[in-house]
């Protein structure tokens, strides 16, 4: 039981040194790292136009069926509505956040 015990130790100790060289090496090389923001940043204007567009669309979509539940006379009509509204209106705050982090 004592030598799986300081077998076990002595593989934790080279997992965590090896996790730690290995870790070390990526944080003096961030030139890849660099690379993907710059890619990631010339892509974020594509991103955005394209969730404010279909965004727009779901709200669309989303008035077109609140008419339609609204002209039954359905009692859900203020549910719906303020569902599809919320919906529009998260899709464009957090694709205006997620461009204010980028760029």
């Amino acid at each position: 039981m004592k030598t799986i015990n300081q077998f076990l130790f002595k593989v934790t100790v080279f997992t965590t040194a090896a996790f730690f060289f290995v870790f070390g090496a990526f944080v003096l090389n961030s030139s890849g790292i660099d690379s993907a923001i710059a890619k990631m940043t010339s892509f974020m204007d594509i991103a955005f136009n394209l969730v404010i567009a279909i965004g727009s669309l779901v709200g669309l979509i989303g008035s077109v069926r609140v008419y339609v539940e609204w002209q039954s006379a359905d009692q859900n009509t203020r549910k719906s509505m303020l569902r599809w509204f919320g919906a529009c209106l998260f899709m464009i705050v957090v694709s205006t956040i997620v461009k204010a982090l980028f760029n």
